[in-house]
């Protein structure tokens, strides 16, 4: 069952249909989309439906959605008001920790003078017995970004980063939405976040079992085109809605790949893992400020 829903959940990326969340971060498949395909729906369904309404999250992004961009975090996007320091931003994601306690029980909070940290488990797939944990730097300084990162595990066991794919250079952190697109911007629901980062994390469990990242998808550089992209998966080229196989690849295979190495480098890319001080703090749990001014303008 839990495979079938990975499959379901890939299936419907690909689609252009983005999935609920539910509390816990339980990523689900579009129970409409799923039951359009059937025919009419049974009364038991449209129940489950309306019962299932009060406690899931299916969000509508704008764009390529929740589809990743990769890459080094470049500036908000031009329409954005003038950053500033915003003490009644601080003061709002305090009033929504309760919100994020009922969507993500297994959560932390620290709240901090120079903002908040937040360590999220969500359960992703029922039944598959493998979790993710977030942690979340949210600073009141809208000048800085909220930064976040990715690990399989749980609060009482962390493990593995999650990456290298779709997540930024040089610090490993996770990469879940295109910035341009306005999917998310400070200000905006925390919940919302956690969500897509849940849906980040359970397209990489399809990867990690079908050997392909489903949806669309932003990746504009040659050699991470090269290196990363299967050609059954979206190119990811301005916005393109085509497979690598279809668009890019042809192109990139007479790319030399030393020059295009090269010039991924010289913009700023190439590794990419957290920083020592983010391992240590799942560990530990200290040293607040010092992952708190982790954070970039």
């Amino acid at each position: 069952m839990a495979l079938e829903t990975l499959q379901q959940l890939g299936q419907q990326l690909d689609s252009g249909v983005f999935p609920c969340v539910h509390n816990g971060g339980f990523v689900r498949p579009l129970e409409s989309a799923i039951t359009s395909t059937r025919g009419e729906e049974t009364e038991d369904e449209r129940q489950r439906a309306r019962r299932s309404a009060t406690r899931s999250r299916q969000w509508s992004a704008s764009g390529q959605g929740s589809s990743c961009g990769q890459g080094t975090r470049g500036s908000w996007p031009s329409g954005d008001a003038s950053p500033l320091v915003r003490p009644d931003l601080q003061q709002q994601y305090r009033e929504e920790l309760s919100a994020v306690r009922d969507a993500y029980p297994k959560s932390l909070a620290w709240p901090l003078d120079e903002g908040m940290l937040l360590l999220v488990e969500s359960a992703l797939i029922h039944g598959l017995g493998r979790s993710a944990l977030f942690l979340v730097v949210v600073p009141r300084d809208t000048r800085r970004r909220v930064t976040s990162w990715g690990f399989w595990g749980s609060l009482a066991l962390p493990g593995s980063w999650i990456g290298p794919r779709h997540t930024n250079a040089p610090d490993g952190s996770i990469c879940a939405f295109e910035l341009r697109d306005g999917t998310w911007q400070q200000g905006d629901s925390l919940v919302k976040l956690l969500d897509l980062y849940s849906l980040w994390a359970a397209r990489h469990l399809h990867m990690e079992r079908y050997q392909r990242w489903p949806g669309y998808q932003s990746v504009q550089h040659t050699f991470e085109r090269i290196v990363e992209l299967r050609p059954d998966e979206y190119c990811g080229c301005s916005n393109s809605d085509k497979l690598y196989k279809d668009c890019c690849q042809s192109k990139d295979q007479k790319t030399s790949q030393l020059a295009a190495a090269i010039q991924y480098a010289n913009s700023g890319f190439g590794s990419r893992l957290p920083p020592d001080c983010v391992n240590d703090f799942l560990l530990h749990r200290k040293n607040h400020e010092v992952i708190m001014a982790l954070t970039t303008a």
